[in-house]
């Protein structure tokens, strides 16, 4: 069962999960990784500043917590910036900080969990719900993150940390971010030269990257790369094989791991360094050129066979460079963009649906946002990506939430990067990061981030029936677009009382007047008047988005679960948002939407990468025309 919408058999028999399958090895467990173990300073660096494991504190612990009904977890500190390495190695409570947003996120999503019966059903089909919290009451966000995998081995990293004493002198950390799904403590770049002979099982020679001289002229080290176990249908996520000749890799590959009780580095996730270096190999002008090539050819296995990694930048119509409207056409440090992420279906004699599933896969759909951050490692300009997962339960224990590029898809454990054609459109658009309303800088971005972790949130807890089970108005796509829906409105909203209580918005074309910014309002209005469009194509909007968007507005109604008064909609509530049936329907709308409205866009693709399993076929995501 994938995150988005997909048959599923109701089995008679307990079925064990491809989590289950996948713990029986060691590799898969945080207990395989001390944290006194610690890699060469020179070659490996930390993963991010802050990193934790989640671990769920108990009723008991719950109830004896001077504030029980305050949404925190434990968190065993796995790497720390300076000032508080001491931290590490200790578990600490970690809760958030005190603020109106976290205040109505928290607020929206608190929820008394008892299991119904698809939750158990799921269970016995082997699917990942999270059982630890069946029977729990006023369950928040941060203890559904926590609680929604059997174990405690879900890693995260922390941002906008703020260190505070608690009671009898404990130490707890306080964030101002919900925080993101990671894979592995420390990273290194490294190329790959072969199986070690001398070295064992899965034990692989590499070359790390000299900074100073720009080439794979460093220290050779041996890594352990694992085999992962075969999943519930006999497929498998990942594994050495095809690695050191692949193409994808001809510029070098991200190790995302951590060292073993021997000390031996052991990757828990890979990246092609040419899948995020921000330099393109090849550059698209204009819209109907960009159009064909994403609808087209993009997804032409000829063109894009199986194994195969691009970059892809498609500039608008119109001069570039500095002093034109556009800008420059590089992507610096700093820049912000929009994720909008969309992958296919695994086709072949191991592929998920045998004949049918060659002939439409249906695919999954997300947002997220990217970032361009200068690699310490390399000191090239790299493309920094975490997604917005809104998933429903599934076999792999992907968790709903916000994930990092190594979380998602290059773990080899749960990751997508072997399996699945992937294809991330980064959309730049100076609205998008940045625009200034009275005294107040609001980012949509980022308002689109808080939105989407109601639903994200939502979707782990099931509204506090344990079950999010996907339907064709109830799915990834669908509720990617709700987040984007109600982002949109409340957007809207804030333009009108910074114009006026009478303005409407304006088309681009139309003078805003005096104001702050007023580009950028014209700009806002118009592509709000775009993404009306795709959102009501009817020109009605949704009933049930409508709705879930007047709870974020009260934030006091909710919190008491499934009768917080969230609606989950219906198949006529689908027919009014049609574009968003299919994630690649969707996808497309999108790009052609954001390169109207001038925005500068890139498509990072990746097709099975290394592509060795010949077995696997990648199948694009179907597209249906209404």
């Amino acid at each position: 069962m994938l995150g988005c919408w997909s048959g599923k058999a109701v089995l008679a028999v307990p079925q064990p999960s491809s989590y289950a399958l996948a713990q029986q090895a060691d590799f898969n467990r945080p207990g395989h990784y001390p944290l006194g173990v610690r890699p060469d300073p020179s070659l490996y660096l930390p993963h991010a500043d802050w990193l934790g494991r989640l671990i769920l504190p108990s009723v008991q612990e719950l109830a004896a917590s001077p504030l029980p009904d305050d949404d925190w977890v434990w968190v065993e500190i796995e790497g720390a910036p300076q000032p508080y390495r001491r931290l590490v190695g200790q578990r600490l409570r970690l809760t958030w900080q005190d603020t109106q947003k976290i205040r109505d996120l928290v607020g929206l999503v608190t929820t008394d969990i008892r299991f119904s019966r698809d939750a158990r059903q799921l269970v016995a089909d082997g699917i990942v719900v999270p059982e630890r919290l069946d029977g729990r009451r006023r369950v928040g966000p941060m203890q559904s993150l926590a609680g929604a995998r059997p174990n405690d081995d879900l890693i995260v990293s922390l941002e906008q940390v703020a260190v505070a004493s608690g009671p009898n002198a404990t130490t707890t950390l306080r964030i101002g971010r919900p925080p993101i799904q990671i894979t592995g403590r420390y990273k290194a770049l490294v190329r790959i030269l072969g199986p070690d002979p001398r070295g064992g099982l899965d034990r692989y020679r590499v070359q790390h990257f000299d900074r100073g001289s720009g080439r794979y002229s460093g220290p050779i080290d041996t890594v352990r790369i694992p085999r992962q176990p075969l999943d519930r249908v006999g497929r498998r996520f990942s594994s050495p094989e095809g690695l050191q000749a692949s193409s994808a890799g001809f510029q070098g590959w991200y190790l995302y791991g951590a060292p073993d009780a021997e000390g031996v580095f052991t990757v828990q996730a890979i990246q092609p360094r040419g899948l995020v270096k921000v330099q393109a190999d090849q550059r698209l002008v204009g819209r109907d050129e960009g159009l064909r090539f994403l609808r087209q050819r993009q997804w032409d296995s000829t063109y894009w066979p199986r194994g195969r990694i691009g970059r892809v930048q498609i500039l608008p119509d119109g001069p570039t460079g500095p002093g034109t409207s556009r800008g420059s056409d590089v992507w610096l440090p700093g820049t912000e963009a929009l994720i909008v992420h969309v992958f296919g279906g695994i086709g072949g004699a191991g592929g998920e649906l045998g004949v049918i599933g060659d002939l439409l896969a249906s695919g999954h759909f997300s947002f997220g946002m990217a970032r361009v951050v200068r690699d310490p490692l390399s000191g090239e300009p790299v493309f920094d990506l975490r997604y917005y997962q809104i998933y429903g339960h599934n076999t792999d224990g992907i968790i709903s939430g916000t994930q990092d590029w190594t979380a998602y898809i290059g773990d080899m454990q749960r990751g997508w990067l072997g399996t699945r054609p992937i294809s991330d459109l980064l959309i730049r658009l100076p609205v998008l990061s940045q625009l200034t309303l009275g005294s107040q800088s609001v980012s949509p971005l980022r308002e689109l981030g808080i939105q989407s972790e109601v639903m994200m949130a939502r979707f782990r807890s099931g509204d506090g029936t344990g079950a999010s089970m996907v339907t064709l108005w109830t799915s990834c796509v669908q509720d990617s677009n709700q987040a984007l829906y109600i982002t949109l409105q409340n957007l809207r909203s804030r333009i009108a009382a910074e114009r006026g209580p009478a303005a409407a918005p304006v088309p681009a074309s139309e003078d805003t007047g005096p104001g702050p910014e007023p580009d950028l309002l014209a700009q806002a209005s118009a592509l709000a008047n775009g993404l009306d469009a795709f959102l009501k194509p009817t020109g009605t909007p949704r009933p049930d988005w409508e709705s879930n968007r007047r709870i974020f507005l009260d934030p006091a109604r909710t919190g008491s679960g499934a009768s917080s008064g969230f609606r989950r909609g219906d198949f006529q509530d689908a027919l009014l948002s049609r574009h968003t049936f299919l994630p690649r329907r969707a996808y497309e709308e999108l790009a052609r939407l954001f390169l109207v409205q001038g925005a500068d866009l890139w498509v990072l693709r990746s097709n099975q990468v290394p592509g060795t399993d010949t077995s696997l076929k990648p199948i694009p995501p179907s597209l249906l025309e209404p």
